[in-house]
């Protein structure tokens, strides 16, 4: 793939702005070419001749984060667009989290695999939005655990994480409220008077119907989860659903946590032949 050359009155503006940085650099950043392992040429007096012959470049936090500092300092002067800022800094937050709980050796590796990761996307995708989200596949392959993670949970509208040009399904865990319904097809108020559970849940990768949480799993009837007037997935492939699919289901009534909405198959059938009995009666009253 090509890479785009930026415009030239843009790059104008950010040399004028980091004058300390050499164009060359600036260039690379905002057409992603720049990698990890070449942070340091944003402060280059931090990096002695030792360090460049024996390799250890990044032998302390401050030898990374001090210039991923500049790095994002000059992708958001170059984007000017808020929301992917904010994801950036969601990006350093998590790296110190990190910091302070796990040795630096293991921290960094982390980080030159995250990073380069998130250049590609950013170059082959247009994809920013995933520098506000934690690996978890990555943690794990490294030895970290989920709750040492103080990253926020997504609680976001789909199209606010369309916006942020998630390409694939987040990394980061999505929490909502899980509801079994039994009248899916009920009208207004009666609809909602025939829940009977509900409970938070969070999934890192995907929600099995298989594995539900209490009491959903003690339940003898196979879920579904209802969306309109469908049954999305149930027992036949064991309802696995990616983060990604689940998004699409979530539903926000009012609270800051979107709810996904379950439904047993009989529950189901019911509902729908109870519906289908009720608008017969009233189509007859009306002729």
């Amino acid at each position: 793939m090509a890479t785009p050359s930026p415009p030239a009155k843009a790059l104008t503006v950010l040399r004028a702005t980091f004058v300390k940085i050499e164009e060359k650099l600036i260039e690379s950043i905002i057409t992603h070419q720049l990698f990890a392992r070449d942070l340091y040429k944003l402060q280059p007096q931090y990096a002695s001749k030792e360090d460049l012959r024996e390799g250890s470049l990044y032998k302390n936090p401050g030898a990374v984060l001090h210039p991923l500092h500049v790095y994002f300092a000059i992708l958001s002067e170059y984007l000017n667009y808020s929301a992917i800022t904010l994801v950036f800094f969601r990006y350093l937050n998590h790296l110190r989290d990190l910091i302070n709980v796990y040795e630096w050796p293991t921290v960094l590796e982390y980080h030159q695999s995250y990073f380069d990761q998130r250049v590609f996307d950013m170059r082959a995708w247009g994809d920013y939005g995933s520098w506000g989200l934690a690996d978890y596949k990555l943690m794990n392959q490294l030895g970290f655990t989920h709750h040492c993670m103080s990253t926020p949970e997504i609680i976001v509208p789909t199209q606010q994480l369309e916006a942020l040009g998630y390409r694939e399904e987040p990394l980061l865990p999505i929490t909502f409220i899980l509801r079994r319904m039994t009248d899916p097809f009920g009208d207004g108020e009666y609809r909602y008077g025939h829940d009977i559970w509900t409970v938070k849940h969070t999934i890192y990768e995907q929600l099995s119907l298989s594995d539900l949480p209490p009491p959903f799993k003690d339940f003898y009837v196979h879920y579904g989860i209802f969306d309109g007037t469908n049954l999305i997935k149930g027992n036949p492939d064991k309802g696995e659903l990616s983060v990604k699919e689940v998004i699409k289901l979530l539903s926000y009534e009012g609270g800051k946590i979107p709810f996904l909405n379950l439904v047993g198959y009989n529950c189901f059938e019911n509902s729908k032949r109870d519906a289908k009995k009720k608008r017969s009666k009233v189509q007859a009253k009306a002729k």
